[in-house]
């Protein structure tokens, strides 16, 4: 019985994240009320509620379901996060995007209401590079390596950020090179 009460759960999360998703298409974030995705979803407000405190939170989860999926993809790739390879993964990260997912993406970052989003991809690029970099022992190095890694992090979620709302039209590809000689400034002194 708790399988069954757990896959209507799952079954109800997705209904209500795909109507948000779906509504989003259609209309800015802040005009999409819970009476909207609820309708869309087919589902009570009580159900909602039972899942989500409000529409931020159902979109926080559907960029946390993401990148798990992401991280998924990356432990079967066995592909290591680095701070040279870090735009190529954001990269591969942005091609791995359920289209929904992603046109939303494009659409909040074109009408710049993405904040939530992109500070939790944020935060995300800076626990993978924090993940697998070596802090300094001295702990002044290691507050100055965890401010260049914020910086970093921003840098790259903001290089992302441009690419998908159309504001830097050139491949990411290009912009490797460069972001490779700006990480080399980024290593904490031996």
């Amino acid at each position: 019985m708790e399988r069954k009460r757990n896959r209507n759960a799952l079954r109800s999360q997705r209904m209500i994240q795909e109507a948000l998703l779906s509504l989003m298409q259609e209309s800015d974030l802040d005009r999409i009320s819970i009476s909207d995705i609820v309708r869309r979803a087919d589902v009570n407000r009580g159900t909602f509620y039972a899942h989500y405190n409000n529409i931020p939170e159902v979109l926080e989860h559907i960029v946390d379901d993401q990148i798990r999926r992401f991280d998924e993809y990356l432990k079967e790739q066995r592909i290591r996060w680095t701070a040279g390879n870090a735009l190529t993964i954001m990269s591969r990260f942005i091609q791995s995007m359920d289209s929904d997912f992603l046109t939303t993406l494009r659409r909040i970052s074109a009408k710049k209401q993405h904040s939530a989003v992109l500070d939790r991809m944020q935060k995300y690029i800076r626990e993978q590079l924090l993940s697998c970099m070596e802090l300094p022992e001295d702990p002044r190095q290691r507050e100055d390596f965890l401010i260049r890694m914020t910086f970093f992090g921003g840098g790259v979620t903001g290089l992302l950020e441009e690419i998908l709302s159309g504001g830097l039209s050139v491949p990411v590809s290009s912009v490797e090179e460069s972001l490779k000689d700006i990480i080399s400034r980024f290593e904490p002194a031996g």
